[in-house]
């Protein structure tokens, strides 16, 4: 599924390349993105999701008791 998010840090830091950023301030900014997302993706130029990395609930869980110390 393609992904279109705001950009902002945590979204950058988890999807990276996978996704298509927008900055929107207002109702006609968010619209002129995803026209602008619609436009490259009829063109097939859009970022996709595909190979994108993810962890399981189970290896995010791991990973935050490793992180403080419980595990």
């Amino acid at each position: 599924i393609p992904i279109i998010a705001r950009d902002i840090p945590v979204f950058q830091e988890v999807a990276s390349n996978y996704a298509y950023y927008f900055n929107a301030q207002d109702s006609e900014q968010l619209a002129a993105a995803i026209t602008q997302w619609i436009q490259l993706y009829e063109e097939d130029k859009h970022p996709k999701s595909i190979g994108m990395p993810w962890l399981t609930w189970k290896e995010s869980a791991r990973s935050l008791l490793k992180t403080i110390g419980l595990h």
